[in-house]
């Protein structure tokens, strides 16, 4: 009698094992990309609008800058001569911080321009003062840099624009211009302001003279 073999089926399940394997690391794998593709997107947005948040602080403080800057290149319109040459006046009241206490010194300065320039603006006369207030504002940033030669040279453009006015409009005034021109030429560049506030006072007060005369 023949004998009969029966074979045994192989099992299935490893196959099904394998394939649910495979399709959790593809589900794995494209879930996961995706993330990272998305994390990568993400920061990219983050550092755009970081890039973008930077670029509007710079412009924003640019612009802040510069309209401060305008503010104060454009004081002289904000008032007339009769405003800003009492502000000049109320800026030398104190004389022992005229030469010697530089912040002082400086405003005192920059209101003279701003007298001087007003009253030419009266005249429609081309001053060229708005750059040497532009000189003596950069020197209000450091007041350190206040020096004897910053108030000659300074003072030089403001004699010369009074000078124009005089001759153009007040010829009564040739003496005053000559007193003021005088006062200035005393003042020594190489010289300490502290050692020369007698003549750094001078000059003020005669440009002052000069300007109350032209009221």
């Amino acid at each position: 009698m023949a004998e009969i073999k029966i074979e045994k089926k192989k099992p299935i399940w490893p196959w099904i094992l394998i394939i649910v394997l495979v399709i959790l690391a593809l589900l794995y794998f494209l879930v996961f990309a995706d993330n990272d593709a998305d994390d990568d997107f993400s920061d990219t947005d983050d550092m755009e609008q970081v890039e973008t948040r930077d670029s509007l602080e710079i412009e924003g403080n640019q612009e802040n800058t510069d309209t401060w800057e305008n503010e104060q290149l454009n004081d002289s319109l904000s008032g007339g001569f009769a405003s800003l040459s009492s502000a000049y006046y109320a800026a030398i009241e104190d004389d022992d911080k005229l030469g010697s206490d530089s912040t002082y010194t400086n405003n005192a300065l920059l209101k003279l321009v701003d007298a001087v320039n007003a009253k030419a603006l009266e005249y429609d006369l081309d001053s060229n003062l708005d750059q040497i207030r532009k000189e003596v504002m950069n020197t209000s940033e450091n007041t350190k840099s206040i020096s004897s030669e910053k108030i000659k040279n300074t003072g030089d453009k403001v004699i010369e624009a009074l000078e124009e006015l005089q001759q153009k409009e007040f010829p009564q005034l040739s003496e005053q211009i000559e007193a003021a021109k005088k006062s200035l030429s005393a003042i020594e560049t190489d010289k300490e302001m502290s050692n020369q506030q007698d003549e750094i006072e001078a000059f003020f007060d005669k440009t002052a003279d000069v300007l109350r005369k032209m009221n």
